[in-house]
């Protein structure tokens, strides 16, 4: 299947189409709302919303597709500077959100979700959210700001809120598993999670 920009947005949330049977999809959803495809869901796959100068100090041999565009200043400040921006986690009919304002002031979050031991965190200079399982192999990770350091508390290795990736410490290599966090602005979120909750810290101090 191949999936382009519709040109319109529903509920300020992008629309996508696909080329082979005109079907709109939800970008938010990952579901077909109109056409043949009604009712299908896509595949989710974990994603990292970042900008490329962050990316490519992590992947320096990556490749990058580049495509016209209409809006030509896009840049990390739009996410450290963006009240309305949150990141949310959906499983099933539940679901819970973390406004970016918040996580300024909160990176590092340990949390819960369902049966879920969940590490929320955020990096400043790249403006990045993501959200990993809090387990590693059979325990279960805690984990802690040291200066500008992301640490397990159990053996103070160094993690890269970004990637996730373990870069110094007893536990070098190893890998948090990334959930599917979804960036969304805040009223596109309510709209098609009328019933999600804010998770720990999930609410900036204006809104508490």
């Amino acid at each position: 299947m191949t999936l382009a920009v519709s040109g319109m947005l529903w509920e300020q949330s992008l629309v996508m189409v696909d080329k082979e049977t005109r079907s709109y999809w939800s970008q938010l959803l990952g579901r077909a709302m109109k056409g043949p495809m009604k009712g299908e869901s896509l595949e989710v796959i974990p994603s990292v919303v970042t900008d490329w100068a962050t990316w490519r100090e992590r992947y320096p041999q990556t490749t990058v597709a580049v495509f016209d565009r209409s809006y030509t200043s896009f840049h990390r400040s739009s996410h450290r500077q963006h009240e309305h921006l949150l990141i949310g986690l959906v499983d099933g009919s539940k679901s819970r959100y973390w406004f970016f304002e918040s996580l300024r002031e909160h990176p590092v979050i340990n949390d819960e979700f369902g049966e879920q031991a969940i590490l929320v965190c955020y990096d400043l200079p790249a403006g990045t959210a993501g959200i990993f399982s809090r387990k590693l192999g059979a325990e279960t990770a805690t984990f802690v700001e040291r200066g500008e350091d992301l640490i397990d508390r159990a053996t103070g290795t160094v993690w890269d809120r970004v990637t996730g990736q373990a870069i110094s410490g007893s536990l070098r290599g190893r890998q948090l598993a990334r959930l599917n966090g979804v960036v969304s602005l805040d009223l596109a979120w309510a709209t098609f999670h009328p019933d999600s909750q804010p998770g720990k810290h999930g609410l900036p101090s204006r809104a508490r």
